[in-house]
């Protein structure tokens, strides 16, 4: 039987409905607040409209009544030793609550999927000011590290089932530096690396597929750029369904379907479908647009 055309288009747009995206933005050289749109583009909502905070790496929660980022005094930037603060912030009344203060610096927060915690990387309680993972219930109580400290440890979030932390982590050698993701196991401490076998020296700004089949995360190679990549987490293989981007790629967001990924690129953001390999950019090219994270 041949259905009518409506009935073809309902079940398409109930099949596959668009996912939003958060971003941070700065626009007409104004300070950085976050932004929410569709992810194919459309009417841009500034949710923070702060004066004062520079706003980034912003996370909507599971139930999608609170975002966390980490911010910036907007008027008294000191590059050399930034100081970022976790804020949470309620969108029926857009009032932030801060989780840390500016003696230290705390960025990269990511709700757990339940939404009753947040994992992010912080020098807090440092001596040296290296970073940690660090937990802590949304209200900010309970704070507990999670991780050793390193001189460079970025991006964590949780993994799909809640029992484990991704991050990034740096170490030095003879050899130089090399960035490799790893996987820290909440509940026995132990951490491995599925990139630690990988040919190349940077990995970094994991995330996992919904579904915690995929690994996903950027590779950058030595003055020819980036790429996107990923592991399947159950038989190991690696892929690479962006091999070849011009300029540094970063701050990896999946689809709550886990069809596509959001990634920032020199104030640009891109969506790309994993199956395809074909990178779609998202709004004008007269914003600076970073930080994506689709849900």
């Amino acid at each position: 039987m041949k259905l009518p055309a409506l009935i073809l288009l309902t079940m398409i747009s109930t099949a596959l409905p668009a996912a939003e995206i958060l971003f941070s933005s700065r626009q007409d050289g104004s300070d950085f607040d976050v932004y929410k749109c569709l992810d194919t583009g459309g009417q841009r909502i500034n949710l923070t409209k702060s004066p004062d905070f520079d706003e980034f790496n912003p996370r909507m929660s599971p139930d999608h009544s609170c975002i966390a980022f980490d911010a910036r005094n907007s008027k008294n930037i000191d590059y050399s030793s930034p100081r970022h603060r976790i804020g949470v912030m309620s969108l029926a009344d857009n009032i932030t609550r801060w989780l840390t203060g500016d003696s230290c610096n705390s960025e990269n927060p990511s709700f757990s999927p339940d939404g009753k915690s947040l994992v992010f990387s912080s020098n807090t309680e440092s001596d040296s000011g290296q970073f940690a993972v660090f937990r802590c219930l949304v209200d900010g109580s309970g704070l507990e590290r999670l991780s050793a400290y390193s001189p460079s440890l970025q991006h964590p979030a949780f993994t799909p089932d809640g029992e484990g932390v991704l991050f990034d982590f740096v170490t030095e050698s003879s050899a130089g530096s090399r960035c490799d993701i790893c996987i820290l196991d909440i509940r026995t401490g132990k951490i491995h690396s599925p990139t630690e076998g990988l040919k190349g020296t940077w990995f970094s700004c994991p995330v996992m597929s919904p579904d915690g089949k995929t690994l996903v995360f950027a590779q950058e190679h030595s003055g020819t750029g980036s790429s996107i990549s990923c592991i399947d987490m159950k038989t190991g293989n690696f892929s690479q369904p962006l091999p070849s981007w011009g300029n540094v790629l970063g701050s990896l967001s999946f689809s709550p379907d886990g069809r596509t990924v959001a990634f920032g690129s020199h104030g640009r953001i891109f969506i790309i479908t994993l199956s395809e390999g074909k990178p779609s950019m998202l709004g004008e090219s007269d914003t600076y647009d970073i930080c994506p994270s689709l849900f």
